[in-house]
């Protein structure tokens, strides 16, 4: 499986499960910051970079994460994704 081909079954692992969670994560971690990865909520904190480092510590390490405000609707944008530069 090529990494692209990879990437993209993980964006849309994180976006289905967003989808199906939605009302769960916004209130179980309202006021906190929340990372999607490899369909899951796989960390969560009171700022971006505390949730950025905990990500980064992941292994394996995903090739798509998103990182939102829990109230706050996720972009899932490739373009914009913290991730995007696993994906070449």
């Amino acid at each position: 499986m090529s990494v692209t081909s990879e990437f993209d079954r993980q964006l849309e692992a994180n976006r289905h499960y967003y989808d199906a969670h939605r009302d769960e994560i916004q209130a179980k971690y309202a006021g906190t910051f929340v990372a999607l990865a490899f369909g899951k909520v796989v960390a969560t904190g009171q700022s971006v970079q505390s949730v950025n480092e905990a990500v980064e510590k992941l292994q394996p390490r995903p090739l798509h994460v998103e990182i939102f405000p829990a109230e706050a609707e996720p972009l899932f944008d490739t373009l914009l994704s913290p991730s995007v530069e696993f994906a070449n």
